[in-house]
């Protein structure tokens, strides 16, 4: 006859064994807009850079950690979000020479595809722009994950890429104000 003590036992692996079978392989990270930031830069004739930002970012960015190439990157930038320091060039900016937020109230990403080597992702994926899609290949670095102050999984990722505004339908000022638009991503997410 089996001893209850065995039998407690083998219940008790059991659990902790269907525990670990069940464990997600997919993190999903939802991007935290308030630690996260979205900015930009691009040339003023020639002779210095005008930087701005978005406030306004929200998505997600899915981790399979057995499959890493199975990851999947997601957000949406509010377009009337753009702050360049300046209301007047800031209100230019919302209009239809360039974003015109009303017909479009977002530049969305999504991700075709991901490769992953060490901490560095190379997320190739299609942005969109005033309905304009673009094929582009952004680098994110994993710059970390840890607990937040109140105790939630957080990672950090960071990306540095370019594009042309051109490409997107906007063409005004080019003799003054760059073609070439450098983006940085620093993202902070939190696991869900």
């Amino acid at each position: 006859m089996e001893s209850p003590k065995r039998k407690y036992w083998f219940v008790f692996m059991a659990t902790i064994l269907t525990l670990v079978q069940s464990a997600p392989a997919e993190e999903v990270f939802e991007i935290d807009n308030s630690h996260s930031a979205v900015l930009f830069s691009v040339s003023h004739f020639n002779i210095g850079y005008i930087y701005g930002r978005f406030n306004t970012c929200s998505g997600k960015i899915t981790i399979d950690k057995e499959t890493p190439e199975n990851s999947s990157f997601q957000f949406a930038i509010e377009t009337k979000s753009i702050d360049t320091n300046d209301i007047a060039r800031d209100n230019h900016l919302r209009g239809g020479d360039f974003f015109n937020v009303q017909a479009h109230p977002n530049i969305e990403f999504k991700s075709t595809s991901v490769k992953v080597s060490g901490g560095n992702y190379r997320v190739v994926g299609k942005i969109k722009i005033r309905e304009v899609e673009q094929e582009v290949s952004i680098p994110f670095q994993l710059l970390g994950v840890g607990k937040g102050p109140f105790g939630n999984t957080r990672m950090g990722m960071l990306a540095k890429f370019s594009v042309k505004r051109s490409d997107f339908g906007m063409t005004e000022m080019l003799e003054s104000i760059g073609d070439d638009v450098a983006i940085t991503f620093s993202l902070q997410g939190i696991l869900k």
